[in-house]
């Protein structure tokens, strides 16, 4: 995208093919390579090495261009003055954190989309961050690994959680959900048991048949007559039921 600035038109970005010499231009404290970009990324993190990490990774993309900022306070600047499409915000900075610029960023530009990027797995900072209106939430270590996703995922209307912090988060959802009556669950066969607890597994139907050597008419039968017994209409219940019950690996580790 070409934005316009106070003196004049600036193309904001990294190397396009279009064969024009290679520059650079300041403003303030703001470096851009001046170059015909899609995507404007800000970076905010009060730790300089990792924003030139995430710069690094970012800019041997073409199309992307990359703003920097080392605090929230200017973070919320430079997104009032550039408008970025995406916030890569780091959450423990002073003297502004970053669920306060999330949020006075996302005030002022609903449009944009904000990666929150954190080394902790705290279950109330991540709802803080995403009660400000964070699009995702990284786990630092994971960061260079999951940047381009994440932000294709957000851009695309998607939320994105790495999989530690999608894990906390379930967690914390499953431990919230009621626990069901044991005597529905007591009122099941062992087979029925068996299945319930592979379907909360993932298995699909015919792996479910092949493990227990019956055919995939009676896994569906089996099911059917688990969700009359539990009075739920959807394997989505289903699965809830089994992991608040027990039955799955996600519980043992949430």
């Amino acid at each position: 995208n070409v934005r316009q600035e106070k003196d004049g038109w600036v193309s904001l970005g990294v190397w396009v093919d279009q064969g024009t010499e290679f520059s650079e231009q300041v403003y303030g404290e703001v470096h851009m390579k001046n170059k015909e970009a899609a995507l404007l990324v800000l970076v905010v993190d009060d730790d300089r090495s990792a924003r030139k990490v995430a710069r690094f990774y970012l800019e041997k993309r073409r199309g992307i261009a990359v703003l920097e900022a080392g605090d929230g306070m200017e973070a919320v600047r430079l997104a009032a003055e550039y408008k970025p499409d995406v916030v890569l915000m780091d959450l423990a900075m002073r003297p502004m954190d970053g669920p306060t610029a999330t949020r006075r960023i996302l005030h002022a530009n609903p449009g944009t989309k904000v990666v929150a990027q954190s080394n902790h797995l705290d279950e109330p900072l991540i709802r803080e961050a995403l009660d400000a209106g964070v699009a995702g939430y990284q786990h630092k270590i994971h960061a260079k690994m999951e940047l381009l996703i994440a932000i294709q995922t957000v851009l695309a209307g998607g939320s994105y959680l790495s999989p530690d912090v999608a894990a906390v988060v379930i967690g914390t959802y499953l431990k919230a959900l009621p626990a069901p009556d044991p005597s529905l669950i007591s009122s099941l066969t062992k087979t029925e048991h068996n299945v319930l607890h592979l379907l909360a597994e993932e298995l699909s139907v015919k792996e479910i048949a092949v493990r227990l050597d019956v055919s995939p008419r009676t896994v569906e039968t089996h099911r059917q007559n688990i969700m009359n017994k539990l009075n739920v209409h959807t394997q989505t219940a289903l699965v809830k039921i089994a992991v608040r019950a027990g039955l799955t690996q996600l519980h043992a580790e949430s």
